[in-house]
């Protein structure tokens, strides 16, 4: 099986690295990770069909050596991925594939049940970037989405007096349940975010 991955897969690939470093591809056209914690769970469609089931263990090593390549083509095998140069086979990476159970993954889909989504919002691709690079540059991973006078935002989550800098993303609210859902501190409750 060879193919190109599209730069949105390769972003897709690169935000799901930052939940977990490590992903197990599954046959079809969705990409699925879960953090340590189980906490975060994220999944994707993309354009890809995978067609056989393959793990890697380090994803930010892998898309290093996709970049390394003008016009990378990968092939795979039953024990490895080979990225090459789409005109010029000359120089070629061979990445190994990990046993699964090496790797974190979603055990199942997990539907969002109606009933229990507050709010669904749209988050850009573009905020998504900037968010990883101000958590970067501060150096404080914990943000959470809050909900106060009818705006969503996504804030860091630690105490002003620690920190010389503060950050703050505020969201369009497409949909909601009611007003009353947004003062709501149920973790039972959840939002559910496009990202385009």
């Amino acid at each position: 099986m060879n193919f190109k991955l599209t730069d949105r897969t390769k972003e897709l690939i690169t935000n799901f690295s930052a939940i977990n470093p490590s992903m197990l591809f599954l046959p079809g056209q969705a990409l699925r990770t879960v953090s340590s914690s189980k906490a975060i769970y994220g999944t994707a469609k993309i354009k890809e069909k995978f067609t056989k089931k393959f793990g890697i263990y380090d994803l930010s090593r892998l898309l290093s050596l996709i970049s390394l390549r003008k016009n990378p083509v990968l092939e795979f095998s039953d024990d490895s991925v080979t990225i090459k140069e789409e005109e010029n086979n000359r120089k070629r990476y061979k990445y190994r594939y990990t046993d699964e159970i090496m790797i974190l993954s979603p055990e199942y889909d997990i539907e969002l049940p109606e009933d229990k989504i507050i709010m669904n919002f749209e988050l850009t691709a573009e905020d998504l970037a900037e968010l990883n690079r101000t958590i970067a540059i501060s150096k404080h991973p914990n943000v959470a989405f809050v909900a106060k006078d009818g705006e969503l935002s996504l804030q860091e989550r630690i105490p002003m007096r620690l920190s010389a800098m503060s950050m703050k993303i505020s969201f369009q609210i497409l949909t909601r349940s009611s007003s009353s859902c947004l003062r709501q501190q149920s973790s039972r409750s959840c939002c559910r975010a496009s990202i385009r």
